[in-house]
């Protein structure tokens, strides 16, 4: 008997009654079948046959392409249990019998092993065939997997929102649908009823992979550099909830200074925890630590002052530095604080900024009043006293406006908001007031520009020195500027006919302050007043600039300038570093520089001399010549100025946890950020390596798509 002619009618049969239920008049089965049940069951299912020995059944045309044919059989976890149960062991759980025979039949095993028997009878190779056409399948889901893979790094790096409440009005869904349109395996994809891996958990495993490989890459590049620095700052994200930015700086061998953000974390964490499982994560040790820079107002907090006590008690060397950036903020504001025309001027004008930006009328009056060349009124920052400048600028632009909109809004409104224009109005009409503006105006935007300039990520040492006494320089030249700012004040002050100024009236003392005291000051003109205001403001800046100067972190690098250029020898140097640098060696190798520097006719003034030697396709010989110098050298630059990048991940905060993705997990805004932050390595990931570790981490996914 031809024992295929009984596969190929099983094969039209389990075609033609693929889609039918189960049998329910067979009767339940707790123990062993009868003789009845058998017959019953071999007239629904011609593939099942029992064992007597082993009072098992199994499946045999399963067991015939598996173990007969050898045909590769599909392999996920649904099919392994099939050909453990119905191939392998044989299946004896007879109450379930109905239930799991229907099942078996109309599985992805069976159906495989149909095809390939009948293949066969048809004169064909059925490997061959079975596997050309499986892998027809995987190699196009795997075409449908890139495309969604593209699609969710494209959505991340704008910084647009991937997944929805509504899975199918998603950017990702419609972004998908659109591409659909040109990729037909995207879209027969798109079309499947189930494991499509497009829902938020499968896109936030895509999203893990992504960012796991740009911090393995950043990694890299740091153990690579050998020495490193931390910054850490502090940011406040929609939800008002407390974000730690951690960032690591170090100098490449072409003496190139880079910085990088490594994430987000909650405050209520232990920091000092955060810091130590992500150095073990990355394999970095706290022994290569160089450096390590916070901002001003977190340097006094509890859990900050544990991390830096932990990393000097474990790396002395690791130098510490206050933020250079928050020093030029700290001395403007010491400056607000210490002069009372000063605070006076700001809290008033900070009122009267909100009172304009805050007032729908008061915005449609003012679009009214302003010249179309004017600047628009920008609110203060609460905390950024620098860039008040450009605040400040936009007030002097519109001045003679805002006293016509708060006029005019004093006519019009009653109660409160109209008495609050009116004193607005008059505050502006004063002489004093105009005077502090444009003080105020001088003062900030000197300071301002520093603190610009502070804000680069490769800011050096050296020019960080160059530039605080330049700031310094500049503010003491305006001490012998004043005849020429009140002269230009008072003229502008009358073309906008503004109150001729005058001395304010003196309030009289308490008997108990002036009794056995001497008459108190009385000024003679308006002009020894504002004198008097002037220089008050100019030297609170200069001495805040003396006194929050890191005077200690500059002497560090000094040490090593002066060094560097032959002006001083490495006894501090090798003490506080120790085993980082070979005395003999640095020695020698700093005498070579001196002697090649003297060869090029190239004068070594400054540090940034011996960088520029180090520096270009002409410095590489220098630092396989001199290595241990250019040890040093690197080291130095390791060290950070400012925490200007920690910083600037507020802005990639604010533009991915939005008010549209405030409820998102803690670990899905952490990798959003890492790959927003650093778009251009995240565009240059090899999505078939992504693709290969998404496949690999479960078995339906490798029997699903194929691997490269």
């Amino acid at each position: 008997m031809d024992r295929f002619g009984i596969i190929k009618k099983e094969v039209l049969s389990d075609a033609e009654d693929s889609s039918c239920t189960p049998t329910t008049s067979f009767r339940k089965v707790k123990q062993k079948p009868g003789q009845q049940d058998k017959d019953t069951w071999k007239r629904t299912y011609e593939w099942l046959s029992y064992n007597v020995a082993t009072e098992k059944a199994y499946c045999d045309i399963c067991r015939l392409a598996a173990n007969d044919m050898n045909v590769p059989l599909p392999n996920t976890s649904r099919d392994k249990d099939a050909r453990e149960i119905f191939v392998q062991n044989g299946f004896s759980d007879w109450e379930k019998a109905p239930f799991k025979f229907h099942s078996h039949q109309n599985s992805n095993l069976h159906r495989a092993a149909v095809q390939a028997i009948a293949s066969v009878k048809e004169g064909l190779n059925a490997h061959s065939k079975f596997s050309e056409s499986q892998q027809k399948q995987m190699q196009d889901a795997r075409k449908a997997l890139l495309t969604i893979l593209s699609s969710v790094r494209y959505l991340v790096c704008e910084g647009s929102e991937i997944c929805s409440h509504d899975e199918e009005e998603s950017n990702l869904k419609q972004l998908l649908l659109l591409r659909a349109e040109d990729i037909p395996q995207l879209k027969s994809w798109l079309n499947r009823t189930n494991y499509k891996w497009i829902s938020p958990t499968i896109v936030n495993e895509m999203l893990e992979i992504m960012a796991h490989n740009v911090l393995r890459t950043l990694a890299r590049e740091i153990r690579k550099a050998v020495y490193y620095s931390i910054i850490i700052d502090e940011i406040t994200d929609i939800t008002t909830q407390k974000q730690v930015s951690f960032c690591f700086r170090i100098a490449t061998e072409d003496m190139f200074v880079k910085e990088f953000f490594f994430g987000f974390y909650e405050t209520a964490e232990t920091l000092s925890s955060v810091l130590n499982d992500i150095l073990c994560h990355f394999d970095l040790s706290l022994d290569r630590c160089r450096g390590q820079c916070y901002d001003g107002a977190l340097h006094v907090a509890r859990h900050l002052s544990e991390v830096q006590a932990l990393v000097k008690a474990e790396e002395p060397r690791a130098l510490y530095v206050h933020c250079f950036a928050n020093v030029v903020n700290l001395v403007v504001q010491d400056m607000s604080e210490n002069v009372t025309m000063c605070r006076s001027f700001l809290s008033e004008l900070s009122d009267m900024i909100t009172f304009v930006k805050t007032s729908p009328k008061c915005l449609a009056f003012s679009k009214h009043f302003q010249q179309a060349e004017n600047i628009n009124l920008r609110q203060f920052y609460s905390t950024g006293w620098t860039v008040r400048a450009a605040s400040l600028e936009a007030v002097a632009s519109n001045y003679g406006e805002l006293i016509q909109l708060f006029e005019n809004v004093s006519s019009e409104e009653g109660g409160d908001p109209g008495a609050k224009a009116d004193g607005y109005a008059q505050s502006l009409w004063s002489f004093s007031s105009y005077f502090m503006l444009q003080l105020l105006l001088l003062v900030f935007g000197c300071l301002d520009t520093l603190n610009t300039a502070l804000q680069k990520s490769n800011l050096q040492f050296h020019q960080a020195e160059l530039l605080f006494a330049s700031a310094k320089e500049s503010t003491k030249q305006l001490q012998n500027n004043f005849e020429q700012f009140w002269s230009r004040t008072v003229t502008t002050a009358k073309d906008l006919d503004l109150e001729s100024p005058t001395v304010p009236e003196c309030r009289k003392p308490a008997r108990c302050v002036v009794a056995g005291c001497d008459d108190l000051h009385q000024f003679q003109s308006p002009k020894d007043f504002y004198r008097k205001i002037f220089y008050e403001t100019i030297d609170n800046i200069f001495s805040s600039l003396d006194s929050r100067f890191p005077s200690d972190v500059f002497q560090h690098m000094s040490k090593i300038e002066k060094f560097a250029i032959g002006e001083d020898d490495s006894s501090y140097i090798l003490n506080f570093y120790k085993t980082d640098l070979d005395t003999a060696r640095l020695r020698l190798h700093r005498d070579m520089l001196l002697d090649i520097a003297r060869e090029r006719k190239v004068k070594l003034l400054a540090l940034c001399d011996v960088i520029d030697l180090f520096s270009g396709e002409q410095g590489k010989s220098l630092h396989h010549l001199l290595p241990e110098l250019a040890k040093l050298i690197r080291i130095g630059l390791t060290i950070p100025v400012s925490s200007c990048t920690s910083e600037s991940s507020l802005s990639c905060l604010l533009r991915v946890k939005t008010f549209l993705q405030s409820s998102m997990s803690q670990a899905g805004l952490n990798l959003m950020a890492i790959l927003y932050g650093h778009k251009e390595i995240s565009q240059e990931i090899d999505l078939n390596v992504v693709a290969n570790e998404f496949i690999q981490r479960t078995s339906i996914r490798t029997s699903t798509f194929s691997v490269i």
